[in-house]
């Protein structure tokens, strides 16, 4: 199948799909437009509670009990994973967030400003159990084919709820308060619950051969006979996170110092997240499908550290310092997002399985509390140049063996990926 070049043709390719499959499909965007709606309403008000009541210095300490709060989440998670079906497990998650953040903000507000860390953990943690959580679920019934078509679409649906998200909080922001902006955002959120029961798990062989064989292995067990493959994966990840963690500091600063009260930076930064959407959506409108079509993986994630290291020489002006923060984060959320789950294709089921739990769940959030250690005992500006270009060196020396490997495990596994049921 080849990949389509319009939106007539993604069209045409939806026309093929079955019922059920038209139905997951529908299913799956409107659970991406609600957590994608959601997060720039809860980032925006957790961010401005936190510089409100602690200085941007203060960052990498939210960001490592970020990483730790979520490293015990995913690895409770996992394990009721086994235990209960993805659907029921998701409820059960939506039911704790809410929970969870209604308290939090109560005592926030009410006793200690303290909870400004909780609040910004919690952020960090339910945007990522929810929404890695369907797109794992997509990767275990569909095909790679499959995804090149939709997975630009359902980019894009999310992008446009993340615009929508960012206009909203920036069009309430100096009117109404963080509190209000933060419990809407927190309900959005909690409400694709009701959704994702709808879905109708594939009954074909392909999808119960690989739930009961996932049962029988662990993730890393699942990996052994292809880990420099996965290995080289997670250096690109682990660069990636590394140089947005950087970026993301020097930005602190810039909103610390440009934005006083609570109420500018969060209007502020709803503005931030709408263009970080737009830009999103544009790439995987526009970008992403030639990119796809034309160009091996390996060669995009090339692309895209060059593109980064272009954006970061000019970040130290004041305004290009959001400007390389809005452009590195745009990529990140549509061209490297997209490029990164192709990566994973040239594996057997079980080996996406592990790849995927090793990269997104382990490696993505060991990045960031590394990056966080080392900002912690050496928050200088002149360390942040140097450990960005360390970083890119890290990053571009891993491309030219993931490159090889891919053709390899591709020539070796395409034949029986090709025969994956959607």
């Amino acid at each position: 199948m080849n990949i389509p070049k319009s939106i007539a043709d993604i069209y045409k390719t939806y026309q093929t799909l079955n019922k059920e499959q038209k139905s997951n499909l529908a299913i799956f965007s409107s659970l991406i437009f609600l957590l994608l709606f959601s997060y720039p309403l809860v980032r925006s008000s957790t961010t401005s509670f936190f510089l409100s009541n602690f200085a941007a210095s203060k960052s990498p300490y939210v960001w490592l009990y970020s990483v730790i709060g979520l490293s015990l989440s995913v690895s409770f998670y996992n394990s009721l994973m086994k235990k209960m079906s993805i659907v029921r497990l998701y409820k059960l998650t939506c039911f704790t967030v809410l929970v969870l953040f209604l308290l939090s903000f109560g005592i926030y507000e009410l006793i200690s400003p303290n909870f400004a860390y909780v609040l910004y953990v919690l952020k960090e943690i339910y945007i990522i159990l929810l929404l890695h959580s369907v797109f794992a679920y997509i990767n275990t019934i569909i095909e790679e084919d499959m995804a090149k078509i939709f997975y630009g679409p359902l980019g894009a649906i999310g992008s446009i709820g993340g615009i929508l998200g960012g206009v909203f909080v920036s069009a309430t922001g100096k009117v109404v308060s963080g509190g209000y902006i933060f419990i809407s955002g927190v309900l959005i959120a909690v409400c694709s619950g009701f959704l994702i029961g709808l879905i109708k798990e594939s009954q074909s062989i392909h999808f119960k051969v690989f739930k009961k064989e996932k049962q029988k292995m662990t993730p890393l067990e699942s990996i052994k006979g292809v880990f420099p493959y996965v290995g080289l994966v997670c250096v690109v990840v682990l660069s990636s996170q590394f140089i947005l963690g950087l970026v993301n500091y020097e930005f602190n600063f810039f909103l610390q110092d440009n934005f006083p009260s609570s109420s500018e930076k969060t209007a502020y930064l709803g503005s931030v997240y709408s263009i970080i959407n737009t830009l999103s959506l544009a790439v995987q409108f526009a970008l992403m499908p030639l990119l796809f079509r034309t160009i091996p993986p390996p060669i995009i994630h090339l692309i895209i550290p060059v593109l980064y290291s272009g954006f970061f020489v000019f970040s130290g002006v004041a305004p290009m310092t959001a400007g390389a923060f809005i452009f590195m984060k745009g990529i990140d959320y549509s061209l490297f997002a997209g490029a990164k789950e192709l990566l994973y294709f040239p594996l057997s089921d079980l080996q996406k399985y592990g790849a995927k739990y090793l990269t997104d769940m382990v490696v993505y959030r060991m990045s960031k509390g590394i990056i966080s250690v080392i900002l912690i005992l050496v928050p200088t500006s002149g360390m942040v140049k140097v450990l960005f270009w360390l970083t890119m060196g890290l990053w571009l020396g891993a491309l030219w063996p993931l490159g090889k490997y891919y053709q390899e495990y591709k020539q070796k596994n395409g034949d029986s990926n090709e025969q994956s049921s959607y």
